[in-house]
């Protein structure tokens, strides 16, 4: 039987999404939606009583449905391709852990438990490998002095590290093929302040060749590896000193490069797109509060 607990809400989505025209999917504490493998639903961490929990949101209806409940703060939540588990980061064990849920069953279990500090896991598309970024030092509590990516089975075999730099490497995706990753490096910014410029960086996984995609002066964050494209968010300032961020997609060459979604005072993007690329869903702040975003995707250039 599938593991269920009670209906928290019913969300009417009131108009089509357009590009000009994002659709709130929310009307709480919502963030890091990441979309079901049959397309029907989303699953995200949701803040509706004191801490985060993973949920579930229908498209078809807006259902929300808890699917965690535990006393530590549950997030960063992705499906694997089967989506029968979900990947999550739990600070259950006092310190950010990267955590597997059965779907039907609700039994959670760490993966790979380390006194440092995980964060946002990813699945390969063939289920076999999970990546995650870790912080070493348990003294840095933040993750904000170093982190490195890291790879391992769902079964927590096989345990290795990709790619460790002396900058902060997070945020990492997996290619469609499992070739390579792509995740956010932070630079040294123009003033020469340490790790304050965020860059995308394509590591190929075999060979540990890494790539530069990104070289610029406005902060580039949160890839995430479709299909053909890789989608990231740009954060850059406009005229009057105002932050603002726009969800960009890239070619896997880092060749072609385009906006998708409009610039706004925008303070955390986290873009994932639909499964065939028509409908991209983020973050966002509204009036106080963090809610999920549904946007339709416009035409491939």
């Amino acid at each position: 039987m599938k593991y269920q607990l009670p209906l928290l809400a019913v969300l009417v989505l009131v108009s089509l999404p357009t590009a000009a025209q994002p659709v709130v999917l929310g009307q709480y504490n919502m963030a890091y939606p990441f979309p079901s493998p049959d397309g029907t639903h989303l699953v995200f961490q949701g803040d509706f009583d004191g801490r985060w929990q993973l949920y579930t949101l229908t498209l078809d209806g807006g259902e929300v449905q808890r699917l965690s409940t535990s006393l530590a703060d549950d997030t960063h939540p992705a499906y694997s391709p089967d989506g029968r588990t979900v990947a999550f980061i739990s600070n259950e064990p006092g310190n950010d852990d990267v955590y597997l849920l059965n779907v039907e069953t609700g039994e959670r279990r760490p993966l790979v438990p380390h006194p440092g500090k995980d964060g946002h896991p990813k699945w390969s598309a063939d289920g076999e490998w999970v990546v995650f970024n870790r912080t070493f030092d348990p003294a840095d509590v933040d993750g904000d002095i170093d982190a490195a990516i890291l790879r391992v089975r769902p079964d927590g075999t096989d345990l290795e590290v990709l790619s460790d730099s002396d900058q902060i490497e997070t945020f990492p995706s997996f290619s469609p093929d499992g070739r390579f990753i792509v995740c956010v490096e932070w630079f040294p910014n123009a003033a020469g302040e340490p790790a304050r410029n965020g860059e995308l960086i394509k590591v190929e996984i075999e060979t540990g060749v890494r790539t530069r995609l990104t070289d610029n002066a406005v902060f580039d964050a949160y890839p995430y590896w479709g299909g053909e494209w890789i989608y990231f968010t740009v954060f850059d300032t406009d005229a009057e000193g105002q932050r603002r961020a726009a969800v960009h997609r890239m070619s896997a060459d880092g060749a072609i490069v385009e906006q998708v979604t409009e610039p706004g005072p925008i303070p955390d993007v986290r873009a994932i797109p639909s499964r065939d690329e028509t409908q991209v869903f983020y973050n966002n702040r509204e009036d106080g509060r963090t809610v999920i975003l549904m946007e339709a995707l416009p035409p491939r250039g």
